[in-house]
C-alpha cells in the first residue's frame, strides 16, 4: 500500500461502482407497456382481422436490412399471438385492422444517492466544503437509446377510428445479433397483446 492514499484511492472507487452501476441496469433491462382501448369495442365479438394497408412507421438510426429484418420478426409475432387467441387473419371482411409503427427515443432518469456515512472528512474530499458529517446529495443522469413498439388496432369501416392501442418500450441494443433480436421483438410484441381481448369494463 506504500503510495496510496484515500486522495488517490476514492476516485478510482467511485468510478468502479458507477460503472458496475451500469452494467446491472443494462443487464436489467425490460419491457415497459401501456395500453388503452374504446370502452365501447365489442372485442369479444370480433372474430378476425386483416393488415392495414402501408401499415409500417421506419425508425431512424436503422440500416434498411434491420428495417426489413424487424418488419418481417413483428408480423409474425402479430400475427402468431392473435391467431392464438382465436384471431385468424383474413382478406374477405375483417371485423377489424391491425398495423403497427415502430420508433427510437431517449429516456430520461436521473438517480439521486444521499450521503450520509456518520464520520468527518478532511479538505482532500473535494468539492463538499467544510469538514463534518457527510450528508451531501449527489445525481447521475443516464440517457438510454429505447426502441418504441406501438401495435394499434382500428374499425373496419372507412374511417378506420382507433379503438385500441398498445406501446411497449425496451433497450434499444445497436450489437445484438439477429436471435436476440428476433426474440425481444416476439417478447415486446407477446406482452403488448398479453391482455387483448380486454374486458369491456376495463
Amino acid at each position: 500500500m506504500t503510495g496510496l492514499t484515500w486522495q488517490k484511492i476514492m476516485p478510482v472507487l467511485i468510478t468502479v461502482l458507477m460503472v458496475t452501476s451500469t452494467v446491472v441496469v443494462g443487464g436489467c433491462s425490460s419491457i415497459d407497456v401501456t395500453r388503452a382501448h374504446d370502452p365501447d369495442a365489442q372485442f369479444r365479438a370480433m372474430s378476425s382481422w386483416t393488415w392495414l394497408s402501408s401499415n409500417t412507421q421506419k425508425a431512424d438510426q436503422r440500416t434498411e436490412n434491420e428495417d426489413r429484418f424487424d418488419d418481417t420478426h413483428v408480423r409474425d409475432a402479430i400475427r402468431s399471438e392473435l391467431i392464438s387467441k382465436g384471431y385468424p387473419q383474413t382478406q374477405q371482411t375483417p371485423d377489424f385492422h391491425v398495423t403497427y409503427h415502430e420508433g427510437l427515443d431517449f429516456d430520461v432518469g436521473v438517480t439521486t444517492f444521499r450521503e450520509q456515512y456518520g464520520y468527518g472528512y478532511r479538505a482532500w474530499w473535494s468539492g463538499f466544503g467544510r469538514s463534518g458529517a457527510m450528508t451531501e446529495k449527489t445525481s447521475f443522469m443516464t440517457r438510454t437509446l429505447e426502441r418504441v413498439l406501438t401495435i394499434d388496432l382500428l374499425t373496419p369501416g372507412p374511417d378506420k377510428e382507433l379503438m385500441w392501442r398498445g406501446i411497449a418500450r425496451f433497450e434499444y441494443e445497436a450489437e445484438a445479433d439477429a436471435t436476440a433480436r428476433a426474440h425481444r421483438i416476439r417478447s415486446a410484441v407477446a406482452k403488448i397483446l398479453e391482455t387483448f381481448p380486454p374486458e369491456n369494463h376495463d
